[in-house]
């Protein structure tokens, strides 16, 4: 069953704020929000400290929905749906009309 749980989501920008990543957070994850808004600056701290001297490192804590497991079994491929449209047995045109 899937549940809530609250991740620390931090971005490294450059010091003009054009060109940002994304930092990889998937194992900063936090019982409820309380305790991630009072990690979060020494987590900031820490990212940039590890960083360049002008890049920029900002953080917010956010709710997601976790995922389930992976499985191994290997899902059924999809038969092809039709639309429902014939063509070929029209007599009418399909280009623009004058």
């Amino acid at each position: 069953m899937s549940g809530i749980i609250v991740v620390a989501a931090l971005v490294r920008c450059a010091a003009d704020l054009l060109l940002c990543d994304d930092l990889d957070t998937a194992h900063l994850r936090f019982a409820d929000a309380e305790a991630c808004r009072t990690r979060l600056p020494a987590i900031i701290s820490e990212f940039r400290r590890a960083g360049a001297a002008d890049e920029v490192v900002m953080g917010r804590c956010r709710f997601q929905a976790s995922r389930p497991t992976a499985t191994t079994a290997v899902p059924a491929p999809r038969a092809k749906q039709s639309i429902g449209i014939d063509l070929a047995g029209t007599n009418t045109s399909i280009g623009p009309s004058p």
